[in-house]
This record gives C-alpha cells, sequence and structure tokens, in this order.
C-alpha cells in the first residue's frame, strides 16, 4: 500500500497514534469519523504523496547543503497542525528511515491540541523530531525551507497568509488539496507564474475522490 513497508511495527505505530487521537478526542474536538476514516481520509490522505514530499527534501537538503546523515535537520514547517495531519504521520516516515531525516514545527494556536501535539509526539517517539509552536501562524516570526498545508483554508487565502513563512532563498510551499478544477480556480486567483507552480496527482487507497499536491516553487520572491 502507497509503496511502503508494511511491518508490523510501523503499522503499531500509526494503531498508536489512532489510540491517542481517540483518546483525547473525548476532551478535545481533534476529529470526526469512524477508525476506517481516520486511517483513509486522515493517515493515508498524510502519507499518499511521501515520495514526492521526499524527492523535495532531498532536493532541498542538496541545495542548502544540508548532509542528510548529519544531526542537522531540514526544518519543515505544517501549519493549522490541530491533530497532527500531515506532519505526525510523516514524521513516522522519518523515524522508520523512509524518509530524509526533518525536523517538524507544528504550528497550532489552540493550547489543548498543542498540548494533544506534545503529548502523543511523545508517546510515539518523535519529540525530537517534532516542536510544536503554540501561537497563531502570524506571530511566526522565522522562515522555512518548505512550508506545508493541509486542510487549513482555501489556497489562494493560506498563500498570502503563508508566504511570509518561506525562506528567501530556495524557499517552497507544498498544499493538499482535492479537485484538480477547484484547485485551478483557487490559483487563478493568485495569479502567480504558472513557471512556478507544479500541480501533481495523487492517489488515496480506498478513497473515490481526486486529490492533488500543489507546490509553488522558484520563483517565490
Amino acid at each position: 500500500m502507497l509503496g511502503l513497508p508494511a511491518e508490523t511495527e510501523h503499522l503499531d505505530w500509526y494503531g498508536r497514534y489512532i489510540s491517542e487521537l481517540q483518546l483525547w478526542n473525548r476532551r478535545v474536538r481533534l476529529i470526526s469519523g469512524t477508525p476506517r476514516d481516520i486511517i483513509i481520509r486522515h493517515i493515508l490522505d498524510s502519507l499518499s504523496p511521501w515520495k514526492q514530499l521526499g524527492e523535495y527534501v532531498q532536493r532541498l537538503n542538496s541545495q542548502q547543503n544540508v548532509d542528510p546523515t548529519a544531526p542537522a535537520r531540514l526544518e519543515v514547517v505544517d501549519v493549522g497542525s490541530g491533530n497532527g495531519f500531515p506532519a505526525l504521520p510523516l514524521a513516522g516516515l522519518v523515524l522508520q528511515g523512509i524518509l530524509p531525516p526533518v525536523r517538524f514545527f507544528l504550528v497550532e494556536r489552540s493550547a489543548k491540541k498543542s498540548a494533544f501535539l506534545r503529548s502523543t509526539a511523545g508517546i510515539l517517539g518523535v519529540y525530537e523530531g517534532v516542536r510544536v509552536e503554540e501561537r497563531d501562524v502570524g506571530q511566526m516570526a522565522r522562515r522555512f525551507p518548505l512550508v506545508l498545508s493541509r486542510a487549513f483554508m482555501p489556497v489562494s487565502k493560506a498563500f498570502t497568509l503563508l508566504y511570509p513563512l518561506i525562506s528567501e532563498v530556495e524557499g517552497e510551499m507544498v498544499f493538499y488539496a482535492g479537485r484538480r478544477k477547484g484547485l485551478e480556480e483557487e490559483l487563478e486567483k493568485l495569479a502567480y507564474p504558472t513557471e512556478g507552480v507544479e500541480i501533481r496527482r495523487v492517489d488515496v487507497p480506498f478513497l473515490d475522490e481526486e486529490r492533488h499536491l500543489c507546490r509553488f516553487y522558484t520563483p517565490l520572491r
């Protein structure tokens, strides 16, 4: 599935994640749906573009002269992290050695959801590669080589809000998106140079809906 190894310990890792979601969901409104919905619509949806994201990370590593085997990790920010998607499932792939080493910054303004993210990252053993930023995205003062956004807000609005987070040199912004037609309508509102946009179809197992990955890259500035 998704071209990923299916070792028992890997599946158990995501099982623990689902258990934490269900446990915290009783106190904090994190997610709705059955365990099957969580697996398909959130975990598999988050993991489905892992190959493309791996390519982006490797390229950015080489552009910034970051040695993927060294302690320094490429910094990736995930905005509106709430329930941890997509950063925590992707952090699981880093832990398993499937994705290159990166450090995820999860931006979430809710104190309760931030507490869930910190606790779950610790339980899942990815806390060293995950930093929770409990603040509004507008309060973030640093820049990142890679910005991720999934189910945050429409691309045309999110782009303007997240633009200040992009590194001034070789920065990229990646959105998880749905139907291509809707995505293209959002891009028309931006009037962004077409040579700086890449749209790739993503297939999510067991989900009969369109999914795409939209990448904004140089020239971002």
